[in-house]
């Protein structure tokens, strides 16, 4: 928090509110956040450490849905609400949640505004000033990045249990990342491409190791890149994302020029030995015929294969 006091406290004196949260939710339901308020700390890690709080599940299917960024907690709290009941307690109340989503990194990140119970006239306040929560916002975004490299992934815990939400968030990432697919498919090397092309075509990775005449740990590789670059956490949403059509149409573009080398489904050194040895087969490739087999192999007699 060191780092970023200077500019909470300026928005804090400039707002009124004596309270700053913050917490980023990841695609696959969890989260990790903070705040400046030392006594609701405490609280919040000796009695919600590890738990699904409902109120963030709710809040975030609700911005998904209907695309409503802010929220209000106000008035008194639902009384069959630990979570709020306690927020009310530990004098942390009339609060503005507001929701964002970060394109460029694929996460919901959530800003926390608040008062006192007795502060009623924040909500105003909060009103008035949104123009300037916004722009400070924008601010605040790039310093908080440094607060979370992959290696603080670990202190992330499951915030949304909800299968119905949980879907929903994996929907709503894929949607975020087809706004992006222009800058992630350029970020992907010549032979990622090739990989990410066979495995939206349905190969496993044996068959693309075959068909790229590379090692089947280098397509592990490969796939880990590409999914390090789409921020995909999990291979169902890794490979949800590949089939966006926006995606596969910067794929079968890219298979359209580089189709003058005819080595996209049987790999450079395959091709030669086809030129060699199955000349009519080659010709056939040229014509760009589609060749499909389980076993490239199969088709080189035993005299070329390796």
């Amino acid at each position: 928090m060191r780092a970023i006091s200077p500019s909470v406290s300026i928005c804090k004196q400039h707002l009124g509110v004596h309270t700053f949260g913050y917490r980023r939710f990841l695609a696959n339901g969890k989260s990790f956040g903070f705040s400046d308020n030392d006594c609701w700390n405490r609280v919040c890690l000796e009695h919600f450490t590890g738990l699904k709080i409902a109120e963030y599940e709710k809040d975030l299917k609700h911005y998904m849905t209907s695309g409503e960024t802010h929220f209000l907690r106000k008035g008194l709290p639902d009384p069959n609400s630990s979570f709020l009941k306690a927020l009310y307690a530990t004098n942390v109340w009339n609060t503005l949640c507001l929701y964002r989503k970060n394109t460029q990194h694929n996460f919901i990140e959530a800003f926390f505004f608040g008062a006192s119970p007795k502060d009623s006239h924040m909500i105003e306040v909060y009103m008035d000033q949104l123009d300037f929560i916004h722009d400070w916002i924008e601010k605040m975004q790039w310093r908080l990045m440094p607060f979370f490299t992959e290696k603080a992934h670990g202190y992330f815990s499951q915030t949304v249990t909800e299968s119905a939400c949980l879907q929903s968030l994996e929907e709503f990432f894929l949607t975020v990342q087809a706004e992006c697919c222009t800058n992630i498919f350029l970020s992907l090397s010549e032979k990622e491409r090739e990989v990410a092309y066979l495995l939206a075509k349905g190969y496993k990775r044996r068959q693309i190791a075959l068909n790229l005449d590379i090692a089947p740990k280098t397509v592990d590789a490969n796939i880990e890149h590409i999914k390090a670059k789409t921020h995909c956490l999990s291979k169902r949403a890794f490979l949800k994302f590949l089939q966006i059509p926006k995606m596969q149409d910067f794929l079968r573009k890219d298979e359209n020029l580089n189709s003058t080398n005819k080595c996209n489904t049987i790999g450079f050194k395959k091709m030669s030995q086809l030129v060699y040895c199955q000349p009519e087969l080659f010709t056939k490739v040229l014509q760009n015929e589609n060749i499909q087999s389980t076993d490239s192999r199969a088709k080189i007699p035993h005299c070329c294969a390796k």
